[in-house]
């Protein structure tokens, strides 16, 4: 998005040095979608974090506040494990729309309001992601062993906002990868439609393996390492032994 902004004014205005406002953004952005932090991503990046230390976007200036971070030393921790999880999570439980207007609005009370409501927000996607690890963990004791891969469903009560949330699940997924050294997918059961979110290890690619299991289910997509898929409740157990 911002080498489009940079091209862009480029055509408008030709003499124009390149953009370089809103590093702290690309910064923010680049290092929350983990990808990797070489040549001119390193750069900006480098840059970002310097100017998030002053920035002048009062929606992250408050964000910084509320998260004790502002006027430290930024670093790729602080954004990946710090920052970035507070605007993620109220996409996961509700509807990204509250980070954009925190990122955009220039409105001091407003935005403090909001970065507040991003903190409680991620405070309660905390607290479900241990509930469902918990479950998954009690899941996987019953067993006799643990297989190749692990695939685990449970209820999700839309309406009661309680169970094993689709936003939630795939956080969880990862952390079980991490302990067990398996492929790990989750899935959030809704009436007769259920939802995964998908992990997996380096030597497996997911999303080929799942194509394999493609007959049980509704629709999918992703990539090597991680992978959402729709299905019908009952076929869950058809897909957990393919």
């Amino acid at each position: 998005a911002f080498k489009v902004c940079q091209a862009l004014e480029k055509l408008r205005n030709p003499a124009a040095p390149f953009l370089e406002q809103y590093t702290e953004l690309v910064a923010l952005g680049t290092v929350a979608d983990i990808v990797p932090l070489q040549d001119e991503n390193r750069a900006l990046v480098k840059r970002g974090m310097k100017a998030m230390e002053t920035t002048s976007l009062t929606g992250l200036r408050k964000l910084l506040e509320v998260c004790r971070c502002y006027r430290e030393t930024i670093t790729t921790e602080k954004i990946g494990f710090i920052l970035a999880p507070r605007l993620n999570a109220v996409g996961r439980l509700e509807h990204a729309q509250l980070a954009v207007e925190l990122l955009t609005t220039k409105d001091e009370e407003a935005a403090e309001r909001m970065a507040n409501n991003l903190n409680d927000e991620n405070a309660v996607r905390q607290e479900i992601s241990r509930q469902i690890f918990t479950e998954a963990e009690a899941l996987l004791a019953k067993q006799d062993s643990i297989g190749p891969a692990i695939v685990l469903a449970g209820q999700w009560d839309s309406e009661a906002q309680k169970g094993w949330h689709p936003g939630v699940i795939g956080i969880v997924a990862s952390r079980l990868v991490d302990k067990y050294y398996r492929p790990v997918i989750l899935i959030s059961i809704s009436g007769e439609i259920a939802k995964g979110s998908c992990r997996s290890i380096p030597p497996l690619d997911l999303y080929d393996a799942i194509d394999a299991c493609s007959a049980d289910l509704v629709q999918f997509g992703g990539h090597s390492q991680a992978a959402g898929l729709t299905l019908e409740s009952s076929k869950i157990e058809d897909f957990r032994k393919h």
